[in-house]
């Protein structure tokens, strides 16, 4: 028995773990505690890495076996190869070694094709605007050159399109006129001896849309007698 004045044991420190051993740390649960450490003794192997039990025999086929990649058949694999399908490979080889060609070649003319385009100068260029520019002024004068009815006020002379030669063109043309007439008079009355010379030019307007009328008249009137001409009829002998 030991005395009172004896020192006791110094306690183990299971810490410290011997050799070949391993301490995982204590981890914390939910609820917050912690678990205890785990010691792994030394050689210990996780149950999912301790390797299949294999007999001898199994191991031998094994070994004498070559590796293949699955679903191989070696019979086939060492069947020999008929002339008719050397032949075929033969012919798919060369159907493909032109269509490489083919695609090179074509890409060698493109790139040629590129290299000799002409690029366009400044003076094409500015010749190209130039030539626009014509023909837009040419569209702009046949536009201005088809207006319907030019009445010059100093000279009194009217002009007549050639295009209103249809009887339902006259007819619209006519009563144009006859309104414009018929307004341009109603602004008109009064004194005539007291007129402004905006009326004055009014009445000159005036006297030359009542010319313009009476030609569109008498331009009706010689095509009503035209559509009443009975057609000559060849005698009989």
């Amino acid at each position: 028995m030991a005395s009172a004045g004896d020192d006791p044991p110094p306690p183990r420190l299971l810490s410290i773990p011997k050799e070949g051993e391993r301490i995982l740390a204590p981890t914390r649960r939910p609820d917050g505690t912690l678990r205890k450490p785990i010691r792994i003794r030394a050689g210990y192997v996780p149950q999912d890495e301790v390797a299949i039990y294999q007999s001898k025999g199994v191991l031998l086929r094994k070994a004498s076996q070559p590796e293949v990649p699955p679903g191989y058949d070696p019979a086939l694999a060492e069947k020999p190869k008929t002339k008719s399908a050397k032949r075929n490979e033969r012919k798919k080889e060369k159907r493909h070694q032109a269509a490489l060609e083919k695609e090179k070649t074509l890409d060698t003319e493109q790139a040629e094709v590129i290299k000799t385009e002409p690029v366009p100068s400044a003076e094409s260029i500015a010749q190209g605007e130039e030539s626009v520019e014509l023909v837009t002024d040419q569209i702009s004068r046949i536009s201005v050159s088809a207006t319907p009815v030019v009445v010059s006020p100093s000279t009194d002379t009217v002009e007549i399109p050639k295009a209103e030669s249809s009887g339902v063109d006259l007819d619209k043309r006519i009563r144009a006129l006859k309104k414009k007439i018929r307004l341009a008079e109603a602004q008109l009355q009064g004194d005539q001896q007291s007129m402004k010379p905006e009326q004055v030019e009014k009445m000159r307007k005036i006297e030359g849309w009542r010319e313009e009328l009476k030609l569109l008249e008498d331009r009706k009137v010689n095509l009503v007698n035209e559509w009443l001409l009975p057609e000559e009829v060849p005698s009989r002998i």
